[in-house]
């Protein structure tokens, strides 16, 4: 993999594109903000987790992670420190842990969403 973003051929998932196929109780994990898909990552991929990995994928195909998330998307992320010549971990979708968190977050939003509309009536 490493040699393959080296050369430019690496093909990582967007987020949107994964949570986009998600199905049954998961299809509606698209249903974040890029904010908070941000936050999520942030949170979820911190080096304090225990998650080595460096972030190659995009939010979707035309713009890149950013805000919380962006700290992993360098080349300082996905190495270990006092390891200069390791080979770095890369992450080229993402995992179970963020679709989940997703599925929650998009849940919320619908549920209030849902209480704003029939607050209104």
């Amino acid at each position: 993999m490493a040699m393959a973003q080296e050369h430019g051929s690496l093909q990582p998932v967007p987020l949107r594109d994964l949570l986009g196929r998600q199905t049954g109780m998961y299809r509606f994990a698209n249903g974040i903000t890029d904010p908070q898909a941000s936050e999520i990552i942030g949170k979820c991929c911190a080096n304090a987790t225990k998650c080595l990995r460096r972030i190659v994928y995009p939010l979707d195909a035309t713009q890149s992670l950013s805000g919380p998330a962006a700290s992993k998307l360098g080349h300082e992320a996905g190495h270990i420190a006092g390891q200069e010549n390791a080979i770095p971990l890369l992450c080229m979708e993402a995992c179970n842990h963020i679709v989940s968190v997703a599925r929650k977050v998009a849940r919320e939003n619908f549920e209030t969403k849902a209480a704003e509309s029939s607050g209104a009536e």
